[in-house]
């Protein structure tokens, strides 16, 4: 892992599961697949899991039955911060003429 994806600051130490994998888990490749999976630091990760709107509405986290792979997330990276739709192959596409959150 690099840097947060949410931040773009600090060293990202844990992953974050958009579509949240439940209290039992799940093995399904969407919900494991990089699409669906976030770089986060300590501190991101706390953020966003107890600030869950502001996190739906910029796709940190996402409703269930959504794919991933369709829904463009706020991120950051090292050409700056910007909307990007994540494949299940762990590559990213940069969304023009998204507003700044869809709450």
């Amino acid at each position: 892992m690099g840097l947060c994806e949410v931040c773009g600051k600090r060293r990202a130490e844990h992953q974050h599961h958009r579509d949240p994998r439940g209290m039992g888990g799940d093995d399904s490749a969407l919900v494991n697949s990089p699409a669906n999976a976030l770089d986060l630091c300590l501190w991101c990760h706390e953020w966003i899991e107890n600030h869950r709107t502001i996190a739906y509405g910029v796709k940190w986290l996402l409703r269930t039955g959504l794919d991933p792979r369709e829904e463009p997330v706020l991120l950051a990276s090292a050409y700056g911060q910007g909307w990007m739709l994540l494949d299940e192959h762990g590559g990213a596409t940069w969304v023009t003429g998204m507003p700044w959150a869809l709450v």
